[in-house]
């Protein structure tokens, strides 16, 4: 290859590099943003159908819930006709306000009749899609309307209707509720949509019922999307909004819920990644070319170094030729060498006692030496190399060895260009040969020490005008740092800014102290590292003050974190150990160790009496083996227990302890101690009771309240169907008792009901239950009356006249003596699947019956409407 090519070659290959790797940067970021924008989609995707499933629960739920409402309303209107009280049941709570806007009853004549909002006007409704449909219908479906903007509330309802009809079949009119449209609005809003994204509620005709969008004024938006069976994705646009939407069926009614994103938003973060990944391509590829010419430039300028470096070789070469070394001629085509008498003497031979020549140098060379000889000299006979540099081995007159540096070049050739005589000198390199190998040991030996040694070696100054730098830093500190030699010769503040900002003056003022005093220098600091952790270093130094005045620290630093942090945990620990928890650390054979001083408080055991004995001490023989086995058997399995027990203190006194064991093990995995934590919990199950009393009972008279009243009839429920034991209800209303609250006080009042309760419970038996409802309503729950409905029947008559002839007594209040009765309805529980609200009811309509009757006797509920008074 010619020199003009050795030349360009470097460059051609370093420009050739850099382009093939742009190129392989840009396609390559080309496909990362295709998979960002495909990931984006496939995200958007998830998330669509995971909000259209949570939509389609909440719409689910809410039309179940209206649904609901709609058939008890149909049903109490069967039932009571033009008395029904819709008001009464909103203010009973069982119609949910915040859903449903309004409720009513349209009549058969198409008049709105019954409203659940006062001074409702009977408005002719007959025109209206959901009263015609269900004239034209004779099904019991479920009818739901487009969203309609009320004339005086202003907002958007949904209508749902079911027919009325009579026991023969005919029309008597439409129960409808009016839902809240802006009820789903609100759900949808709290969806995180985005600015772009919308929630909507369809029919299947595709027309929105409701969406997270104001509804327009007209009222009327029909979606298209595809008609699929259940769910699907679609693509749609508004006017300005692209977007991708998720549909899914609303079980058990004719509806779909939508949810969509806008694809500008769900894309936008895939796209500004893009845009970022290729602006860093682009940066990347102007990098890697800028790298290109930088290479190409410095290549440039290293082969100018190299050439005017080749010239000045020349020139010193020549100098030190003319030098006083020995020389040597030798004439190769004869092979004799010719040597002036300071070579022989390096070799110990006396001048003209031998005669040198190919031969003999052979012989004196040393066999390791011959092939270096054999590669170098050739091209310098040859003329491809002008010299020869050749550091060799003669053997001594006395046998050993002799290292000699030749140089040489040849200085005479034929016409052909032949080489036929070199010159050149010898230089005895024995000496600088031994003490090099000296160095080279010693060097090897200090680098191995400073190296191995597990900790930071350095030799610090101080120099008179106050400024600091290292002199020596072994392998271990430069590392650590990052840093080189040379760095910190200059300037010691590169290792002094990982210090800790809240040490930095205080180490550097021991330091000065240490100088100043020439007293050995030890302290203990922080590092604060680039990532942000801290760790602990300890030094140590011995000063030595120079003849300039500087002081020059030998000393080593040691990484102490672990010892610090030990000694903090073992702080924490004898902290944490005397918190305010009652602790134990046990041996593994469960003798105690130690305890803290909230055990001594616990227990009532001083630490005397607890050390040393058997963790069984505190047992209180409340569990029985089988107990501690299960407990043995998890903290074998897991290491841990944790749970109730019962334990006695010192005094036998028993308390409920929350136990916490935990199994400490050494290295090997075998259990070595045992730490468990004890705490009483009496307190909390007192008030863990005070808030079943609360759930459950009438603070007023103690006893069961309608949730517990419900739960026991469950049970009669349960009884009748399992042993066929009929029960029954009492629902007792006190006479006059508004009366005695308006004439003498609430407090008057509740001391009768006071009474009340306490005669009732008189009345009755241990199994039976005595409840307050409230106010002056009160109901009575027998149980196992008998397995024959008539002789149950005779026995609730039985309780009912012995609790009238109670109330019939007169009452002794502080501020008066006062005489009442009672209405009492009687329910007969016969049918084990009627449901605890229904007997109430029941047993509600039995008293309201007694009351109309006259008071002061009892009325036994029927089917049939017939009155029943004993």
């Amino acid at each position: 290859m010619s020199p003009h090519w050795k030349i360009r070659l470097p460059h051609l290959v370093a420009w050739s590099l850099a382009v093939v790797v742009v190129l392989a940067l840009l396609l390559l970021t080309r496909q990362v943003t295709q998979a960002h924008l495909q990931e984006s989609e496939r995200s958007a995707r998830r998330e669509l159908a995971n909000l259209s499933q949570l939509s389609q629960q909440h719409a689910n739920r809410t039309l179940h819930a209206a649904d609901q409402t709609l058939q008890i309303i149909r049903a109490l209107y069967l039932r009571d006709g033009m008395a029904l009280d819709l008001a009464a049941l909103v203010r009973e709570g069982a119609v949910d306000v915040d859903l449903l806007h309004q409720v009513g009853i349209i009549d058969a004549q198409g008049i709105f009749r019954l409203s659940n909002l006062p001074q409702t006007p009977a408005v002719n409704l007959a025109d209206r899609e959901y009263f015609k449909v269900h004239v034209a219908r004779a099904g019991n479906e479920l009818f739901v309307s487009q969203p309609m903007l009320g004339r005086v509330s202003n907002k958007w309802t949904i209508q749902l209707t079911r027919r009325i009809s009579q026991p023969d079949g005919g029309f008597a009119g439409v129960a409808v509720v009016s839902l809240d449209a802006g009820y789903f609005a609100s759900f949808y809003a709290s969806l995180d949509l985005g600015q772009q994204g919308n929630a909507m509620l369809l029919g299947r005709d595709g027309r929105v019922l409701a969406q997270r969008d104001k509804l327009p004024t007209g009222g009327v938006i029909e979606m298209a999307f595809p008609q699929a069976p259940a769910e699907g994705f679609f693509d749609g646009d508004t006017v300005t909004v692209p977007r991708l939407y998720h549909f899914r069926q609303v079980s058990d009614f004719p509806l779909y819920v939508s949810v969509a994103l806008g694809k500008q938003e769900y894309l936008q973060a895939g796209q500004q990644t893009n845009r970022l990944n290729w602006l860093l391509a682009s940066l990347g590829s102007l990098l890697l070319l800028g790298f290109a010419a930088f290479f190409s430039w410095d290549r440039y300028l290293v082969q100018q170094q190299h050439q005017q470096l080749a010239q000045s070789h020349k020139q010193m070469t020549l100098a030190l030729d003319s030098g006083g070394l020995a020389l040597w001629t030798w004439d190769l085509v004869t092979g004799k060498m010719a040597m002036d008498d300071r070579l022989w003497a390096m070799l110990g031979v006396v001048p003209g006692e031998r005669t040198l020549d190919n031969n003999l140098f052979a012989e004196l060379l040393h066999p390791d030496d011959r092939p270096m000889l054999a590669e170098r000299l050739p091209p310098v006979l040859r003329g491809e190399v002008p010299r020869l540099l050749l550091e060799h081995r003669l053997r001594h007159q006395d046998g050993h060895w002799v290292h000699l540096m030749a140089r040489g070049q040849v200085v005479a050739r034929d016409a052909a260009g032949r080489a036929l005589r070199m010159m050149g000198t010898e230089v005895d390199r024995s000496e600088q040969k031994r003490l090099e190998l000296a160095v080279q040991q010693s060097q090897a030996l200090l680098r191995d020490l400073t190296d191995q040694v597990p900790a930071e070696l350095f030799q610090f100054t101080v120099d008179t005008d106050g400024r600091m730098h290292f002199s020596y830093l072994s392998k271990h500190f430069l590392d650590f740092y990052g840093l080189t030699l040379e760095q910190v010769q200059r300037d010691a503040s590169l290792v002094f800014a990982w210090q800790h900002p809240d040490d930095v003056a205080r180490v550097k003022q021991s330091i000065q102290q240490a100088a100043t005093h020439l007293t050995h220098w030890q302290t203990e600091y922080r590092l604060k590292l680039p990532d942000g952790t801290v760790r602990w270093r300890g030094g140590r130094a011995v000063p030595q003050k120079r003849e300039d005045g500087s002081v020059v620290f030998h000393g080593a630093i040691f990484d102490i974190t672990e010892r610090i942090q030990a000694e903090e945990a073992q702080r924490v620990a004898a902290v944490a150990f005397e918190s305010s928890a009652s602790m134990v650390v046990s041996s593994a054979d469960l003798r105690i160790l130690r305890v803290n001083h909230a055990f001594v408080a616990l227990t009532g055991y001083g630490f005397d009496e607890a050390v040393g004995q058997s963790s069984n001490i505190l047992r209180s023989g409340r569990h029985d083996p089988v107990f501690y086995q299960a407990m043995w058997h998890s903290l074998t399995q897991t290491g841990h227990w944790e749970g109730e027990v019962w334990n006695r203190r010192k005094n036998g006194d028993m308390y409920p302890d929350w136990l916490s064991i935990t199994a400490v093990k050494n290295p090997q995995g075998q259990v070595t101690h045992y730490v468990s934590m004890h705490t009483d919990v009496t307190l909390r199950k007192r008030f863990d009771e005070d808030i079943r009393k609360l759930a459950f009972f009438d603070p007023l008279t103690q006893l069961p309240n309608r949730r517990l009243l419900l739960d026991r009839l469950q049970q009669l429920s349960a009884m009748r169907a399992r042993n066929n034991q009929v029960a029954a209800v009492l629902f007792l209303d006190l006479d006059r008792f508004k009366l005695l609250n308006d004439s003498y006080g609430h407090d008057q009042g509740d001391e009768l009901l006071i009474q009340v309760a306490q005669r009732l419970q008189a009345c009755v038996r241990e199994i039976d239950t005595v409840a307050r409802l409230g106010g002056d309503e009160f109901v009575v729950a027998l149980a196992q009356l008998s397995d024959d409905a008539d002789l149950a029947h005779a026995g609730a008559q039985a309780v009912a006249n012995k609790i009238l002839q109670a109330m019939a007594q007169p009452f002794v209040l502080p501020d008066v003596t006062w005489s009442l009765s009672a209405s009492i309805g009687v329910a007969l529980l016969v049918n084990d699947k009627a449901l605890p609200e229904d007997l109430l009811k029941q047993a509600d309509m039995a008293m309201y019956q007694a009351k109309a009757a006259g008071r002061n006797r009892v009325h036994f509920f029927s089917h049939r409407s017939r009155p029943d008074a004993g």
